[in-house]
């Protein structure tokens, strides 16, 4: 993320704020979700259209709160620097909970817990069958940059050769091509283009290299949106909503956590 985006952004909503009053809140006309749809099953367009689990979750938010949904399509670094320059009210696209991310933004509760996982090509299987041999290895290492992933390949994966990508689809070309060896990415899209890409000869390693969770964001301050959202979630998670959403679009089991 380029720092002077944020710094941008940070000015901006200083200046919106003067007036001792909050920002867009759930008041508004429309709740205004940020996105960057490239991340399926989570977030992803398909002949045109936003879908996609946290798609799915966005319309559900605005059927809640009786609110019309406005999907803010956004590159993936102007994101957070948009939230806090009142541009979006809400990201909804498959982020990460972070350290870095928790100093300039709020974080909803987690609505899962995933880790970042490799895909290989299935002949290289010998080579990083081994637990240890991603630590170790020399190979070309993809990731999507200002990612999670990326984190982890550059402080973990410190022998590697690194290869920064700019979305997942061009991670996975990369790797049928021979271009890259290995490509690290959230969980998720690991199990989707693994069964998606089995006969092309791509195949994913299951043991999670990290232990992340998925998050909604808002601003800071924005407390009448926060309470509106988590109440949300928590009437999902009691329902059994929310484990439905998920297993909609993963098929890997995974357990909404209470």
């Amino acid at each position: 993320m380029k720092i002077t985006k944020i710094l941008l952004a940070v000015i901006l909503a200083s200046l919106a704020g003067c007036g001792g009053s909050n920002l867009q809140s759930v008041g508004g006309d429309s709740l205004r979700v940020g996105v960057s749809p490239n991340y399926p099953p989570i977030i992803f367009k398909e002949d045109g259209r936003i879908t996609g689990l946290e798609a799915d979750m966005a319309r559900a938010v605005g059927r809640e709160l009786d609110k019309p949904v406005e999907f803010i399509e956004l590159d993936w670094e102007e994101l957070i620097p948009a939230l806090i320059a009142g541009r979006v009210d809400v990201i909804m696209s498959g982020m990460s909970v972070t350290n870095e991310r928790f100093r300039e933004i709020r974080f909803l509760p987690h609505y899962m817990r995933i880790g970042q996982m490799a895909l290989i090509r299935e002949s290289d299987l010998g080579y990083f069958a081994n637990p240890t041999a991603l630590y170790r290895t020399t190979a070309r290492v993809g990731f999507e940059s200002g990612t999670t992933g990326e984190n982890f390949v550059r402080e973990k994966m410190t022998r590697a050769e690194p290869v920064a990508l700019g979305n997942p689809e061009q991670g996975y070309g990369a790797l049928l091509s021979g271009k890259i060896d290995v490509f690290i990415h959230d969980g998720p899209t690991i199990w989707r283009v693994a069964s998606e890409k089995m006969d092309q000869g791509l195949m994913g390693l299951y043991r999670p290299l990290t232990e992340e969770y998925l998050a909604w964001a808002i601003r800071r301050g924005d407390n009448s949106l926060y309470q509106s959202l988590s109440s949300v979630l928590e009437k999902w998670k009691e329902s059994g909503y929310l484990q439905m959403l998920i297993d909609k679009w993963i098929r890997v089991r995974i357990e909404v956590e209470r």
